[in-house]
């Protein structure tokens, strides 16, 4: 397995070694870093997809095969690791593709795609059809669902599997809704409680019933399946827009978000999103933030963030906006650039919101 790093997709990886590869999903295309060595050296390998925003990658681990989810550009794949790509859309009726992730059920690979508008897809044959779980947009909140920036639609930001039960899946919308289906996305419930700018959900691997949520005004956290949730972060808190959330898969006292200090429209009034990385080491109830080794004049937003763990051992990526590649081996304390100068990893919508504030400087 190699880790990838994208603003819609896995964020959590579990390997044998310290990684050696790296995939980036940027604005113009997919990069493969590989380290060179010692820890912080790493370089540029491959570049794939040129011309295409890849906003979400998926490696199925069963069959090795490569996916890429394309903004406004659908899904592309590869068998041989980027040698070679075809497109896989047959069903697909949605070409805007925000998130990407996968479950092995029975013995079978299941390939899950989210989509603007909110559609989420499933593929039973590694991406060559592609079924509309279209009970997905059922729900009572479904009329809703809205994104601030014109054209005013929501999306899928993320799909998660309950970690013992595959047909349990969850969907993030962006904004709108937390959704869960307990029969594999063929039908869906609305869960309550939080603010519903929804971004990204974690369930521990512990309890399933104990669940880390963050939305566009703060951290939640759930101990009973989603059926109450308390508030561990605001908007007043240094990262008052987290987008990235990691609970370390062993440890999972250990949280970490990333995000800005205030909502994208703020952006270019203040001149900067004001990123930042936390940590918590109590389950969210105290937090640390953690710049140190940050690009100098940063004003950018870190759009994707990933821990790679080995044994008790792990490391951090956080890529932003601006098109660097941050590397943490020590617990986030400090962060070293890795590479500078790709393309902007960001969501699109956000990454015009970055435009304004490079125009305005």
């Amino acid at each position: 397995m190699i880790p990838y790093v994208s603003p819609g997709g896995n964020n959590n990886f579990r390997l044998n070694s310290f990684p050696h590869q790296v995939l980036v999903g940027t604005s113009e295309g997919l990069f493969l870093l590989e380290n060179r060595g010692e820890r912080t050296d790493w370089g540029i390998s491959s570049r794939w997809l040129s011309g295409c925003h890849v906003h979400a990658i998926l490696i199925e681990p069963l069959s090795g095969m490569l996916f890429a989810g394309i903004q406004k550009g659908g899904i592309l794949a590869s068998n041989d690791f980027g040698e070679t790509w075809e497109r896989k859309e047959h069903g697909l009726t949605h070409a805007d593709v925000y998130t990407l992730n996968c479950a092995v059920f029975e013995d079978r690979p299941l390939v899950y795609a989210g989509t603007e508008p909110p559609h989420l897809f499933v593929s039973e044959d590694l991406g060559k059809t592609w079924r509309d779980l279209d009970g997905l947009c059922s729900v009572p909140s479904a009329p809703n669902w809205h994104y601030p920036q014109p054209p005013n639609i929501g999306h899928v930001k993320q799909i998660v599997f309950e970690p013992r039960n595959p047909r349990t899946v969850y969907a993030c919308i962006e904004q709108g809704a937390l959704l869960r289906s307990r029969d594999g996305g063929a039908s869906w419930e609305d869960l309550h409680g939080f603010y519903e700018d929804v971004h990204r959900l974690v369930i521990l691997n512990s309890d399933p019933r104990k669940m880390y949520l963050a939305c566009g005004d703060g951290v939640y956290y759930s101990k009973d399946g989603g059926t109450a949730w308390e508030k561990l972060t605001t908007r007043s808190s240094r990262v008052g827009y987290p987008d990235g959330l990691i609970v370390h898969p062993e440890n999972e006292q250990l949280i970490f978000i990333s995000g800005a200090a205030t909502i994208p429209p703020t952006w270019v009034k203040y001149g900067t999103a004001n990123s930042s990385v936390g940590r918590s080491r109590d389950g969210g109830r105290s937090w640390e933030f953690l710049n140190a080794g940050f690009p100098t004049n940063f004003t950018g937003n870190i759009e994707a963030l990933s821990i790679v763990s080995w044994g008790s051992l792990y490391c951090l990526f956080a890529a932003t906006t601006e098109g660097d590649i941050l590397f943490s081996g020590d617990e986030g304390d400090t962060w070293t650039q890795i590479v500078a100068g790709l393309p902007s990893i960001a969501k699109r919508k956000h990454h015009l919101y970055l435009k304004g504030i490079r125009s305005v400087a």
